[in-house]
């Protein structure tokens, strides 16, 4: 349960708009007549975690070997690095409430009434997850390309190869749409893997950005649909520690 609960603190995190609108394919430019230069531009200035987000409903299906989950989840982000996450059955039932940082994982367990506290960076080891690669999870681009060769749009596709804190990442790029279709992962220091594949592209002003997530992390398949999201949001978050929980250290 704690292994999903982190894993879910820190995957299930994406954005949206106000207004959802599927981008029509004649709203962006032919491959042929798009050099890489330009594509390389637009896939920065599409990425959306430059700035605050209110996701009001996103419904989450996590599949493992012994059990299928369904969640039910509202997200808040405040740049350049704070989520307020929390996770409810279908009922409406609160399970778990999370606040992430770049230096700070907090987690009410609401269920067995446990506070659980620690660095991402050594629960990120433990679950061969690094938190600098979050925006990853959203369908953004980070990092700076090590390909050997200039990266150039092949039959409307780009791969591009970054390295951040040992993790490798091989972005595939749709050199139309100039936004992230799938990217996928392996630690240096383990057989690891994380595949996300990003579909159902949502346009607001200048940016596009997935409203379906598909991520397959080990054994764990999760399956991401966003609803009722504010794009661009001005509010602010708190998290309230859970009264009397027990204090759980993630190692």
């Amino acid at each position: 349960m704690y292994k999903v609960i982190f894993i879910l603190s820190i995957i299930f995190i994406s954005a949206g708009c106000s207004v959802f609108k599927q981008t029509e394919s004649s709203e962006f430019r032919g491959s042929e007549d798009r050099k890489w230069k330009d594509v390389e531009e637009l896939i920065v200035k599409h990425n959306i975690t430059d700035n605050n987000f209110f996701i009001n409903k996103a419904r989450i299906e996590v599949v493992t070997e012994d059990v299928k989950e369904s969640f039910l989840a509202t997200i808040k982000f405040i740049i350049p690095d704070t989520f307020l996450i929390s996770l409810r059955s279908k009922a409406g039932i609160e399970a778990a409430r999370i606040f992430f940082t770049s230096d700070t994982i907090l987690i009410n367990d609401r269920i067995n009434r446990k506070l659980l506290f620690g660095k991402p960076a050594k629960a990120g080891r433990k679950f061969s997850i690094s938190p600098e690669i979050v925006p990853v999870l959203l369908g953004d681009f980070i990092g700076e390309s090590v390909n050997q060769f200039d990266n150039e749009c092949f039959k409307g596709r780009s791969n591009i190869y970054t390295a951040i804190n040992g993790n490798i990442l091989r972005f595939i790029i749709d050199c139309n749409k100039a936004k992230v279709v799938s990217v996928s992962r392996e630690s240096s220091n383990s057989k690891t893997q994380t595949v996300i594949e990003f579909d159902k592209f949502i346009r607001l002003a200048d940016k596009f950005y997935p409203s379906i997530i598909n991520i397959h992390y080990s054994e764990i398949m999760v399956n991401i649909k966003l609803d009722k999201v504010e794009y661009p949001w001005k509010g602010n978050i708190e998290f309230i520690p859970g009264n009397n929980y027990e204090l759980v250290e993630l190692l």
